[in-house]
């Protein structure tokens, strides 16, 4: 039966071809195989050379040769170079072709921030294919090849993270370049400044009950479901956090959260039995996102309280944070700090926001780790009043998750976030949320590590690096000090 062959491609141009001796070929059984090139000439110089043979057909080899036709080393070759022009080109170069041709493909319809899927790519493969109207070229695109094509070429299936419409994407090019700039006047800006007195702030959204969009179940079941609090209600409903972050790897300040309530406003009781988190400074708003107003109440209590001295302030292009006058009031005066004002372009946020690059995702994979193990083990012993969707358990959530993140642990995970957005040449080596917090060794046993607690271990301290059972660590609010 005739095999399926598949090109270990390398990255090299056409003219380089001829440096080529030998190359692996894997066919469809996996199996690789070294096959040596039996010649160094590209079809376009057999053709010239077949071509200067058949205007001088009583020319000796030598003659040949002699008049620019040297890699015609035997009359023999004649025959077999024929073969290949009529076929397209040897098998390597055909595989070669089809390979390049593939990804020249993908690499236009991603430029194009266009969906791409293997069964895309097989048909281009197989048109590429085709092209060469050779019958013994038989290229079936098998399950194989396109796995090597994917693992060849750095290619791997992602979740979407950001959908932009067609002008966006057509404006794509003008809006890395934009990026580019920001980035490469940043970075010299910072070097005017500490780094611990260069800051980025940033809001996060977060769902009032958190959910994985994922789960394990049964194979073949038609409808995969999964419970909420609420599905119209504490799923659907937002409330906003925001960090600030320093160049030097800190958390600068308390997490200000602004939580959603319906008149817009707390009442005096209601403030009164707020959760007492020293490190959270609590707002609200009946939208639960910023306003001007409460952006300017954040100003106040972490900008202002935590710079004391000149200080490089980035932000995002949100117009309720980049009025002039509210920093020209707070800061420039003779008894008050300068603040260098970056806003990064519209459009650039997700290429040039440090938290926005880094720093949210592991905040998120921690809160959804703490939802995830309130609902999976205690949902069902608590009222709705102890539920962790509650006023007092996101902020009680949000202290614990400010107080780990605070950690030096993270403080290289926090440098990485101005690397991978660009405004540094840093690249530190760092342990994730996962990393750090949710990998035990052997060694550190399976249960809680308090005096007389056996509940199942769940999460170890940034600080500390103690294990705790979820009741230790959230109810009993393990904070760190």
């Amino acid at each position: 039966m005739a095999k399926s062959w598949m090109f270990l491609f390398s990255e090299k141009p056409d003219s380089q071809i001829s440096s080529f001796s030998q190359d692996q070929i894997v066919d469809d059984d996996g199996k690789t195989v070294t096959i040596k090139l039996l010649d160094d000439c590209t079809v376009k110089r057999k053709i010239e050379i077949l071509k200067l043979i058949q205007d001088h057909p009583k020319w000796s080899l030598s003659t040949i040769q002699r008049n620019g036709a040297k890699e015609f080393k035997y009359s023999r070759y004649k025959t077999r170079w024929e073969d290949h022009v009529k076929r397209g080109g040897t098998r390597f170069e055909q595989w070669k072709y089809v390979d390049e041709y593939a990804y020249k493909k993908f690499v236009e319809a991603r430029q194009e921030l266009k969906c791409v899927h293997e069964s895309t790519i097989k048909l281009w493969a197989l048109e590429a294919a085709q092209s060469f109207r050779d019958p013994s070229f038989n290229f079936k695109a098998s399950s194989y090849w396109m796995a090597k094509f994917k693992e060849n070429h750095g290619i791997t299936s992602r979740k979407i993270t950001k959908l932009v419409s067609r002008r966006e994407a057509t404006n794509a090019d003008s809006i890395l370049t934009s990026a580019g700039n920001f980035q490469t006047e940043t970075k010299e800006l910072a070097k005017l400044y500490p780094p611990e007195r260069v800051i980025n702030s940033d809001q996060a959204g977060f769902l009032i009950d958190l959910n994985s969009n994922r789960t394990l179940s049964h194979i073949g079941e038609k409808l995969t479901m999964a419970s909420v609090i609420s599905p119209t209600n504490a799923s659907t409903h937002s409330y906003t956090c925001q960090y600030v972050i320093s160049l030097a790897g800190t958390i600068v300040g308390n997490v200000f959260l602004c939580l959603q309530e319906k008149t817009g406003r707390m009442g005096d009781r209601v403030k009164k039995n707020l959760f007492p988190a020293t490190n959270v400074t609590v707002t609200c708003s009946s939208s639960g996102k910023l306003t001007t107003s409460l952006y300017e109440y954040f100003l106040d209590n972490i900008i202002v309280k935590n710079m004391t001295e000149d200080f490089l302030y980035i932000i995002d292009s949100w117009g309720g944070q980049t009025n002039a006058t509210t920093y020209s009031e707070r800061f420039d005066k003779d008894d008050s700090p300068s603040c260098k004002l970056k806003i990064i372009p519209k459009k650039c946020t997700s290429l040039c926001q440090p938290l926005d690059t880094t720093f949210h995702r592991q905040l998120k994979y921690f809160a959804r780790a703490l939802h995830e193990e309130f609902k999976l083990k205690y949902s069902k012993e608590v009222s709705a009043n102890d539920e962790i969707t509650t006023r007092n358990n996101i902020i009680k959530m949000h202290s614990i998750l400010h107080n780990q993140l605070s950690a030096p642990i993270f403080q290289p995970m926090i440098k990485y976030c101005w690397f991978s957005s660009g405004l540094s040449d840093d690249k530190p080596l760092f342990k994730s949320v996962r990393e750090a917090c949710f990998h035990f060794e052997t060694s550190e046993g399976t249960v809680c590590g308090n005096d007389n607690c056996k509940n199942p271990r769940f999460v170890k301290c940034a600080h500390c690096r103690k294990i705790f059972c979820f009741p230790c660590f959230f109810i009993q609010y393990h904070f760190h000090s």
